[in-house]
């Protein structure tokens, strides 16, 4: 019984400082021999729903945001339309959605549905973000929205600033 408790906390840990993390992915594309940094796993959780706001940049091409969102019920992001907000220390930074993909994921008593879509940023737009002593996000669809603030944007904030300490050394 020891064994089994002591696992399960093993587990639960190791899982947790996994989920703690955000990971950079740093490579030259073997195909089109472009040079790719990648944001992984820049989550976070608010009472509203779980975000997703990945960098993604590839030489030559503008600095992406792929950003996803995790709730029980649809937002209905529009393509085109300033879907996404930030309040940073009292400004209004928006962004205008580029693509948008919706899917319904369904698990064992629950529905989930993720909705995501890309935004074009500057490294500059970041930074005003990752600088912000209070942050907070709003993502907007047809006829509602999410958002998450305080704390549960410092995550997301970190994971930038990681992110952009690797473009600076490239």
């Amino acid at each position: 019984m020891k064994k089994i408790v002591f696992l399960g906390l093993l587990f639960a840990t190791l899982g947790a400082q996994a989920y703690a993390g955000c990971k950079v992915d740093d490579h030259v594309d073997e195909f089109s021999k472009v040079h790719i940094i990648r944001q992984q796993q820049n989550v976070v959780s608010s009472s509203s729903g779980t975000f997703g706001f990945n960098l993604f940049y590839a030489q030559g091409k503008p600095l992406e945001m792929e950003v996803l969102t995790w709730n029980r019920s649809w937002l209905f992001v529009q393509r085109g339309q300033n879907s996404l907000k930030f309040l940073a220390d009292g400004e209004v930074i928006e962004f205008p959605v580029n693509t948008v993909d919706s899917q319904v994921l369904s698990g064992y008593r629950s529905v989930t549905t993720q909705e995501s879509f890309y935004i074009t940023v500057t490294p500059e737009q970041i930074q005003k973000l990752v600088s912000a002593k209070e942050l907070k996000c709003r993502i907007y669809g047809k006829r509602a929205y999410s958002e998450a603030e305080g704390k549960d944007m410092q995550r997301a904030q970190r994971c930038w600033s990681e992110f952009l300490s690797k473009i600076a050394a490239n």
